[in-house]
């Protein structure tokens, strides 16, 4: 499990609140560090934005579903902390079997250097089409520098 939008909550900010890759959203108790409640926050299986309400006891989540939830303290049933550590254990083998995999050769940073480097090709062909038709009397002095682009990351 990742972490994910981590805030204060509480009127003395005395909860942390987490959102997890794993789709639940997670409370903490501050002073003793330990989950006090787990909610199921995305069914797609991430929560990674978490806003609490700056007065009143309210707490908005999104992730990868397509709606944004409203969670007030209203619950009639106890805190299930059996599930609670259910959930904590398969988020540790989790993350153990993906230590112990293989990173995956196209990772986001190899990624991105190839969607750039497409991108700054496509560039420099179409700025080539359109200069061949342009006098070489009236090229500017990159005529023998590439320029360089920068793309957002």
């Amino acid at each position: 499990m990742t972490v994910k939008g981590v805030n204060f909550y509480g009127p003395r900010s005395e909860f942390v609140v987490s959102g997890s890759d794993c789709g639940h959203v997670f409370l903490w108790d501050k002073e003793t560090e330990s989950i006090v409640q787990l909610l199921e926050g995305d069914v797609t299986g991430v929560v990674n934005c978490l806003e609490p309400h700056p007065y009143h006891p309210f707490l908005a989540t999104s992730g990868l579903d397509h709606d944004v939830k409203i969670w007030t303290p209203t619950s009639n049933e106890p805190v299930d902390f059996d599930k609670i550590e259910s959930v904590v254990l398969a988020n540790d083998r989790e993350r153990d079997e993906e230590r112990r995999r293989p990173d995956y050769p196209l990772n986001g940073d190899l990624l991105r250097f190839m969607v750039n480097h497409i991108a700054r090709r496509r560039l420099r062909r179409t700025e080539s089409d359109a200069e061949e038709g342009i006098d070489e009397d009236d090229s500017s002095s990159e005529e023998n520098g590439e320029r360089v682009q920068c793309y957002p990351s």
